[in-house]
């Protein structure tokens, strides 16, 4: 919902207030699928409740927490992947492969694909017979 629609939806002459949106599309993001008329007819009674403001900045803190833990993840998978690459140039591959396990776990095989393709690493054989499987 852009900030147009939700100042019209809620019935200001003119746009709201930039912190005002921004508070209630982040509350309007976190309802998951309720539409923006429903929304903005609730909000309009109840957006004004601390108890509502307060229930928004403990979700807003727990997506911040949910993000930098995804973060820190994609950094160790990351780490991870450069050590298998080493281990797989100097042909160590059973190691490697127990690397990419673990990095696997945290970020997926997919997104380890994705990324050693990004940097040029050598392909697992695991690693190319998921790439076969799945192109279609």
């Amino acid at each position: 919902m852009t900030i147009q629609e939700y100042s019209t939806l809620i019935g200001y002459e003119e746009t709201c207030e930039a912190a005002e949106y921004e508070t209630a599309n982040f509350i309007y993001m976190m309802a998951g699928k309720m539409d923006k008329h429903t929304f903005c007819k609730e909000y309009k009674e109840v957006g004004h409740s601390s108890l509502v403001h307060i229930l928004a900045e403990a979700a807003n803190r727990r997506e911040i927490a949910y993000r930098d833990k995804e973060t820190k993840e994609r950094q160790i998978a990351h780490a991870l992947l450069n050590e298998a690459e080493e281990l797989r140039s100097s042909c160590i591959e059973d190691s490697a492969d127990q690397i990419d396990k673990i990095a696997e776990s945290l970020i997926g095989r997919k997104d380890c694909i994705k990324w050693k393709l990004s940097k040029d690493f050598l392909l697992s054989k695991a690693d190319k017979e998921y790439v076969t499987d799945n192109l279609q």
